[in-house]
């Protein structure tokens, strides 16, 4: 009975061993916590955020699974976003520096998760990024990759943030691990922090005992800090050896200079190691700002310009503000130039009817097709001079426009289309371009949407009008550029009577929709379909015959590079593979730069359908449903006039 107590005593102390070191098979490298619907919830509040079957918008949370369960995104079917989760871990030694690991499972394919320290910067991680643990169920294995560090609160907690790829394969979340960390923290001057004196006095905590963190690692026998200027290279840093081991430990003050950010690092030596020895432990990389004497665009100094839409005629508006700490330098000057920061060479000057404000703040320009492109500002004072961040500024307007009237070309632009005998017939408008299901227009590498300043991939409006019987797959146009590269646009109908629309950047992040239609689209009659999207908010709407079908907010989705493969109209170039031919007629196929609303929208259906009535959205007081407020709404309001249902003791007044 003795030797089996013993036996137990020594089963448990080896796997808590296994549980804290965990760096072979089937273990993890530290304390594993699951991820259960206790600790886990939406960033922002919602109430209904999860399910147990597969949805658009809903995490699903599949328990008695692995670890107890696992947050699964998307399932087979790629498609919505779901919330951004928080998960707290608790029962942390209070104020101590972690690493955390994200654990999730992938199958032979490319199943991600995304994980970070704070929401605001969350990173992909999937099998390539970490290392297996060795746990294994059907085909699926599970992995773990470090995501960061991160020190407890007073209370012994910290948060972690998990959020799904939108649109984008499957995500299986496991849980989150955890184990003390080894190196100097608690920095000061603070990560990240702002307008620190030029004097500066740093401090730090030592690193932890792993084995008792309460404590500062016994074998720590000094730190060199690491001091360099506008970049994290530290084999031009400036090293100090710190020999005072009284936690928190201090060394300084240092005189910097001023308008800088500082990167800073300490080491710790191990029973004497040198600094370039291997047992030193390498530590975090912090940075700061000196105050600033020069102008500053940045917040909480200043404001820097935002990109600007508008149509041809109308007036943009840039505009910016410097400041500096305390108010030092003097007099704040300003001007602004056309091009790329630090590019001088082209000016701005008011110019009456057209340019107004060159010299101040806020510049406005009465815009022309030729005024697309690239701004920026300059501030001056008596200490120097800094330069904003760009801002562009997008003229918009139709981009591209091919009636097919016995034509190939596009009537706005320069990019006409090529089809060797093209076959023209009877259109919406005029003629329409057929295609037998072995044909496209090849409009070319140039073609739009393109990944050009206003070129209608980041933002855009897609509209033809379409004639077929044919009811499998079809794409009506698109293109995809090659691995790894995943730039991609494509608009199609599905064999299950499905609308859809895709646009994904080089990252393959995605924004899209997909909808049934009310009515059969594909009768051999002429139907208008339109998409709309803005890739900066995520919008995206698909119309048909000039009302709503459906809209969806995603994830917004930035990074588009120039087609590799011709953008073509009648089939998908998916890497140089046309699939999924469209058999039937195309007419008027148009793109805009960027979103039209739904007013828009109906007014080109009714431009080929007058007497049509379309109802874009009904106003808050249309009480008998006829879409406008009438004198019939008045009626109806008046019907109801003093009606009362109240119960008091002085019944309705």
């Amino acid at each position: 009975m003795k030797k089996l107590f013993l036996l137990v005593c020594l089963m448990f102390v080896l796997s808590m061993v296994q549980g804290a070191l965990a760096f072979n098979g089937s273990v993890y490298s530290g304390t594993y916590v699951d991820a259960s619907t206790i600790n886990t919830a939406p960033v922002d509040p919602i109430v209904d955020w999860w399910s147990t079957s597969v949805t658009a918008d809903k995490w699903r949370f599949r328990d008695a699974y692995a670890n107890a369960g696992i947050w699964e995104s998307n399932g087979a079917s790629p498609t919505g976003d779901k919330p951004m989760l928080a998960m707290t871990i608790g029962s942390l030694i209070p104020q101590i520096p972690y690493n955390l690991y994200v654990v999730q499972w992938s199958d032979p394919g490319y199943w991600r998760v995304m994980a970070g320290t704070e929401p605001d910067n969350l990173i992909v991680y999937g099998k390539t990024s970490g290392r297996a643990t060795g746990a294994v169920e059907s085909n699926r294995n599970e992995y773990e990759a470090m995501f960061g560090t991160k020190t407890s609160d007073a209370e012994g907690n910290l948060t972690v943030y998990i959020d799904d790829i939108p649109n984008y394969g499957r995500t299986w979340f496991d849980g989150v691990v955890y184990a003390p960390s080894p190196v100097a923290y608690n920095p000061n001057p603070a990560q990240n922090a702002k307008d620190v004196d030029k004097s500066v006095m740093f401090s730090w905590m030592m690193g932890r005992n792993i084995s008792n963190p309460v404590d500062p690692n016994p074998a720590i026998t000094g730190h060199y800090l690491y001091i360099v200027p506008d970049e994290p290279n530290f084999a031009l840093a400036t090293m100090v050896a710190v020999a005072d081991l009284t936690d928190p430990i201090e060394s300084g003050p240092y005189l910097l200079d001023a308008n800088k950010t500082y990167y800073w690092r300490l080491d710790e030596s191990i029973n004497g190691s040198a600094a370039d020895d291997p047992n030193t432990i390498t530590g975090l990389v912090w940075s700061f700002e000196t105050i600033k004497t020069k102008p500053s665009f940045d917040e909480p100094l200043g404001t820097q310009p935002q990109d600007a839409y508008a149509f041809i005629g109308n007036n943009a508006v840039l505009s910016v503000s410097a400041g500096t700490t305390g108010g030092e330098g003097g007099d704040i000057n300003y001007q602004w130039y056309r091009g790329l920061p630090g590019d001088i060479s082209s000016p701005l000057i008011d110019e009456t009817d057209h340019i107004v404000g060159a010299a101040t703040s806020e510049l406005t320009i009465v815009t022309a097709i030729t005024d697309q492109g690239t701004y920026y500002c300059q501030a001056t004072n008596d200490a120097g001079s800094t330069d904003s961040m760009a801002a562009n500024l997008v003229i918009k307007r139709l981009i591209a426009h091919y009636p097919f009237d016995n034509s190939l070309e596009d009537m706005v632009g320069d990019i006409d289309g090529i089809l060797s005998a093209a076959t023209y017939v009877e259109g919406k408008i005029g003629q329409a371009v057929s295609l037998n299901g072995t044909q496209v227009v090849d409009l070319g590498l140039n073609a739009a949407p393109n990944s050009d300043l206003g070129g209608g991939l980041d933002a855009g409006t897609v509209s033809m009008w379409i004639n077929t019987t044919n009811s499998g797959t079809s794409y009506y146009t698109g293109t995809r550029n090659t691995d790894p590269d995943a730039t991609s646009y494509r608009m199609q109908f599905s064999s299950s009577n499905s609308l859809g629309f895709v646009v994904a950047n080089s990252a393959d992040n995605q924004i899209g929709l997909a909808a049934a239609p009310n009515d059969n689209l594909r009768n051999g009659q002429w139907q208008m379909i339109v998409v709309t999207w803005d890739a900066k908010t995520g919008d995206v709407a698909l119309y048909a015959n000039g009302k709503l079908l459906s809209s969806q907010q995603d994830a917004p989705i930035s990074g588009f590079n120039p087609w590799q493969n011709a953008m073509v109209i009648g089939a998908y170039n998916n890497q140089g593979t046309l699939q999924n031919f469209y058999i039937g007629a195309i007419d008027d196929y148009r793109v805009y730069n960027y979103a039209l609303d739904g007013f828009e929208v109906a007014q080109l259906f009714i431009d080929q359908n007058p007497g049509t009535v379309i109802c874009v959205e009904k106003p808050q007081y249309d009480f008998n449903d006829d879409c406008q407020i009438d004198l019939m709404d008045l009626v109806e309001m008046i019907e109801s006039w003093l009606d009362c249902n109240i119960v008091s003791d002085n019944g309705c007044l």
